[in-house]
């Protein structure tokens, strides 16, 4: 998506384009999530299908769902050469008490499973990027508070299992530590999730990476190079801690905002 400089859009640009590389990736799941999820990521679904039969460009999506949360959010989302939060963006588009994460626990005593426990999916802030299933787990146990088994034996993280879970997940990143592997996938009963894409922010700007299903790393700035991606290697090849940050063509270090995960 090409950057509007009369209304800065970068975040706009960032994550719209994170979720369209995963529903160009997987558009039947991609779809069902975004049409099942909130009014913001539907609007976008059917953006993304009228872009592909060339009836509307990703701009004019991009405006379109900006419009609607301008309307809703007025001093949250506002218009002119004033940025926007990509994390509140995140939470806005993407939190949701229409889908749910599903997991199980298993009591260490006496080995016991418990039935099916749910919570609405929200994007989570995490301490750091490489302990993404551990903090989710925590997290859901928090939220849940399942009722103990033997002995009033407190549930940990190692002690969950993710059943199931929405095609997309988000997280934002508190502190991307220099030198972090970032995690690169979150284990399910089922399918698992691999790591799709990565927001970084620097330099008032924010960009994207994004990771195919063929694992190859694409770079997007909307503000550059006519906003065409560019690849940058496959992840396996790449330094262990790549994703963590990147250096502009300025020398602004942009660091990591927001990570998201797509189902296998």
């Amino acid at each position: 998506m090409r950057w509007d400089g009369a209304n800065y859009s970068c975040a706009y640009d960032a994550l719209f384009t994170a979720i369209f590389q995963m529903w160009i990736d997987n558009p039947y799941p991609s779809s069902w999530f975004l049409r099942a999820s909130t009014t913001y990521t539907s609007g976008l679904c059917d953006g993304f299908v009228s872009f592909g039969t060339g009836g509307a460009t990703l701009e004019a999506v991009r405006d379109a769902i900006r419009r609607d949360l301008h309307i809703a959010f007025p001093r949250r989302f506002v218009y002119g050469q004033t940025g926007c939060s990509v994390e509140d963006l995140a939470d806005v588009v993407l939190n949701t008490d229409r889908l749910t994460w599903i997991i199980n626990v298993r009591c260490k005593s006496c080995e016991s499973i418990s039935a099916p426990l749910s919570y609405p999916v929200r994007v989570l802030t995490l301490p750091f990027a490489d302990t993404v299933e551990q903090c989710l787990k925590r997290w859901l146990l928090r939220k849940i508070k399942p009722p103990t088994c033997c002995n009033g034996v407190q549930y940990n993280y190692d002690d969950v299992t993710i059943l199931t879970g929405p095609h997309m997940a988000c997280f934002g990143v508190a502190d991307p530590r220099k030198g972090c592997v970032v995690a690169t996938s979150i284990s399910a009963a089922d399918a698992p999730w691999r790591i799709s894409s990565v927001i970084y922010h620097g330099g008032f700007h924010f960009v994207m990476r994004h990771i195919d299903r063929r694992h190859q790393v694409w770079f997007n700035d909307g503000m550059n190079n006519n906003a065409r991606s560019s690849f940058e290697g496959t992840i396996m090849h790449l330094p262990p801690d790549f994703l963590i940050d990147r250096t502009s063509d300025a020398g602004v270090t942009q660091k990591m905002t927001l990570i998201m995960y797509a189902r296998t």
